[in-house]
């Protein structure tokens, strides 16, 4: 499906295998001396066993959508292409548009790489209500 591109690891990377097939979170490992790293270290404990946050994911869509509609309107109305009575709004509509627009594009595009299995993104990066 991906192929390895430069030094970025791809889903079919055979390093992965071993995360694919887990299904309950793996116990913390200790090394047999202070100075030693295990692969235990390194890998996520939920990586197949989170649930998506719903609530959460629906709010950063919400986000996103709003987001870009206040920018797209604060953007054509700063740029004169609607006949502004009050020309003292458009700096607050565009504000707002990108303060719920940044957050929301980069939530939802967390749920999107970790829904079509991109390695290195889970749920877990998605602040939840628990």
């Amino acid at each position: 499906m991906y192929e390895k591109d430069s030094e970025f690891l791809v889903p079919e990377d055979p390093r992965f295998e071993s995360l694919r097939k887990r299904d309950v979170p793996v116990k913390a490992q200790r090394s047999k001396s202070s100075d030693e790293f295990t692969e235990g270290q390194y890998t996520s404990q939920f990586y197949d066993v989170c649930t998506p946050p719903i609530a959460s994911i629906i709010r950063a869509v919400l986000l996103f959508v709003v987001g870009t509609v206040l920018t797209v309107i604060g953007s054509l109305l700063l740029a004169g292409y609607f006949d502004v009575a009050y020309a003292d709004r458009t700096w607050p509509v565009l504000t707002l548009g990108l303060i719920c627009f940044i957050p929301g594009f980069h939530y939802s595009r967390i749920a999107y790489y970790v829904h079509k299995g991109y390695p290195g993104y889970s749920y877990t990066d998605i602040p939840g209500d628990d």
